[in-house]
């Protein structure tokens, strides 16, 4: 990590995305090891002018809005924020929007867009299925359908966004597993957020 914001540095990139996954697994995980090994990554971020930000994962301790605040907070610092990822938290059973982000809004430094439903055997293509729900919808697995086809409200989200006059970065993120269908999604997703006045 500490290359990583070295390099962002070096080539003026403002942002360096993490995970807290393997240190803090699980919703109700005990975060402790997580802000440990965190916390001179973020004080060299600071040095650096470099923030650094923790994309919410649908199975760890980032999985809720409440985690994520629990873990921003206990950090405290203006150069570690969240990469707002709307489908994840969907992936974890939760409310993206409005729920989560009227928690989470002013923490924001990053967003991925990105949608998806659950995976329907038979209906739905294998190119975009992903991982099981987080507990207790294991059962179920994600789809990741292209931005306006999914169970996340995207089109709320972008408008919140504009309302909010967010000026930060947003990144599509399909989740599909052969280069034909990831040019497919980007085609749709970039008329979509044109239609929107997004791009």
């Amino acid at each position: 990590m500490r290359e990583t914001i070295r390099v962002a540095k070096e080539l003026s990139e403002p942002f360096v995305n993490c995970y807290a996954y393997y240190f803090a697994l699980g919703h109700d995980a005990d975060i402790k090891s997580l802000v440990k090994v965190m916390k001179p990554i973020v004080d060299y971020a600071e040095e650096m002018e470099i923030t650094v930000v923790l994309e919410n994962e649908a199975h760890d301790a980032s999985g809720t809005p409440e985690g994520m605040l629990k873990i921003l907070k206990a950090l405290n610092s203006d150069h570690f924020r969240t990469n707002f990822d709307a489908t994840n938290y969907y992936h974890a059973n939760i409310e993206p929007f409005p729920y989560a982000y009227e928690l989470l809004k002013d923490y924001i430094a990053y967003i991925h867009l990105k949608n998806g439903c659950r995976f329907i055997q038979g209906i739905h293509p294998d190119y975009a299925k992903g991982a099981p729900f987080a507990p207790p919808n294991t059962s179920s697995y994600i789809f990741y359908t292209p931005l306006p086809y999914g169970a996340v409200n995207i089109e709320g989200l972008i408008t919140r966004l504009k309302d909010d006059g967010y000026e930060g970065f947003c990144t599509l993120e399909p989740h599909v597993h052969t280069l034909d269908k990831l040019m497919e999604y980007y085609k749709v997703e970039v008329a979509y957020l044109k239609q929107k006045n997004i791009l």
